[in-house]
């Protein structure tokens, strides 16, 4: 028994924190890119870029390592999260619940999938496009400026809907593993 409920917190609490790091991140982001920008901050050392977007390269530079932090924790978060429902499925928790069972794992293994091919296959072009920005912009070649943040912009709306993607699944698993943790109540027989 003690084993299930050890079982039980680990989940929650993965869940939990799963959530609460991606929705850290976003209002992060979400309050530096809408004040910050608006601050006028000059960047002496990135002459490549226009002054007037300055503001949302610092921005920028201000949110890289909450994103960074993010993704650490998401790497194991995620690895810990499918832990658990292989744990489940071993140990045939939930097994009264098929639906929310099925669902739940559908979400977690979506979810982690979708954290894991932003980690693998989009985050690292995207970080080096970024790089390459911010050493141009500190160069002073606008030309190169301007073709490096071009790579850069094509691929960032590729990693934040793959962010909220794996968001929203992590959401709609926590309603199934809520449904998959309701203790059904035996019917009576009706006469």
């Amino acid at each position: 028994m003690t084993g299930r409920y050890l079982l039980s917190i680990t989940t929650w609490g993965t869940t939990a924190l799963w959530i609460a790091s991606m929705l850290s991140a976003a209002a992060a982001a979400i309050g530096v890119f809408s004040v910050l920008p608006e601050l006028g901050p000059v960047l002496p050392e990135y002459g490549g870029i226009d002054p007037a977007s300055h503001g949302r390269l610092a921005a920028g530079l201000v949110t890289e390592p909450i994103f960074t932090a993010t993704d650490m924790a998401q790497v194991l978060l995620s690895t810990v999260l499918v832990a658990s429902v292989c744990i489940h499925w071993w140990k045939c928790v939930g097994a009264d619940h098929p639906i929310a069972r099925w669902t739940w794992t559908g979400t977690v293994l979506l979810a982690a999938g979708c954290f894991w091919y932003r980690m693998l296959l989009v985050m690292p072009d995207l970080n080096l496009a970024m790089q390459r920005y911010h050493a141009a912009a500190r160069s002073g070649d606008a030309a190169e400026t301007a073709l490096a943040f071009k790579a850069f912009d094509v691929m960032h709306p590729v990693a934040s809907t793959l962010m909220e993607s794996t968001l929203i699944l992590v959401l709609l698993g926590l309603g199934a593993l809520a449904v998959l943790y309701t203790h059904r109540t035996p019917r009576e027989p009706t006469r």
